[in-house]
């Protein structure tokens, strides 16, 4: 048993100098150059077809912009920029109701990847823009007096709520800008927090038809990711915690 204990501590340590020296040997503006940002903001989705369907069925059509929020990666060596998204829309709820049943849809998901080249950059703000592609869902729910059942009810009762689904393949063409603001009292700076905004239109390369239960649902109406964004975002660079030490 000690001897067990011993070999952990012993991990333990060399584990720590490595992870150490591998850190130290990374410069800091390498550190500064990468970044894990959050943010939020508006996307607009290609959903007329889809609402002359539901008006004709007495139902109100639902509005073309969603709120989203999101998160991401994004490094910069040189002037090449590259990074990964996601992004998740808040659910958009149509209040009017038709025969008890409430409908709502959403721009689930959306993960895309992504590169860039910097265009301007005066000291720590750059301007660059963006090429991505990935996979997105679109999804639209009708559901019975407004809420979901419970999942016993749901069996015996699957007329209650009807979920449809579409994925899609992205591409995904913007402009970004963010300043970073370096944080710490020693020269050079370790790290720091990164304000930005990012501009751009989706477009669909490809969609499905809306799925029911794993099958293609005939006479769809076109639906898809097309449309205009914009979201702002904040984050953190590598180092962020040597940095707020190095503050005090």
């Amino acid at each position: 048993m000690i001897k067990a204990i011993k070999t952990f501590f012993l991990i333990l340590l060399f584990s720590t100098v490595f992870v150490s020296k591998a850190y130290s040997e990374e410069s800091c503006s390498d550190r500064l150059n990468k970044l894990t940002y959050y943010g939020g903001g508006i996307h607009t989705l290609n959903i007329s077809d889809l609402n002359t369907v539901l008006t004709k069925s007495s139902y109100k059509s639902f509005p073309t912009s969603l709120y989203s929020i999101g998160g991401g990666s994004r490094s910069i060596s040189g002037k090449l920029v590259t990074g990964s998204d996601w992004n998740v829309s808040l659910e958009n709820k149509n209040l009017n109701t038709v025969n008890g049943f409430n409908s709502y849809i959403s721009s689930s998901a959306n993960i895309l990847l992504n590169a860039g080249y910097i265009i301007f950059s005066a000291g720590d703000f750059n301007v660059y823009p963006i090429l991505g592609g990935g996979i997105g869902r679109i999804t639209m729910d009708i559901v019975k007096d407004g809420k979901a059942p419970d999942f016993n009810d749901s069996l015996s009762k699957p007329e209650k709520m009807t979920s449809f689904s579409s994925l899609s393949l992205l591409l995904d063409l913007g402009i970004g800008a963010d300043y970073l603001v370096k944080l710490g009292k020693s020269e050079p700076k370790k790290g720091g927090i990164v304000f930005g905004l990012k501009v751009g239109s989706m477009f669909t390369v490809y969609q499905t038809n809306f799925q029911l239960k794993g099958e293609s649902v005939p006479g769809s109406p076109a639906i898809n990711n097309n449309g205009f964004y914009i979201k702002l975002f904040a984050g953190y660079t590598d180092g962020i915690f040597a940095a707020l030490f190095d503050m005090f």
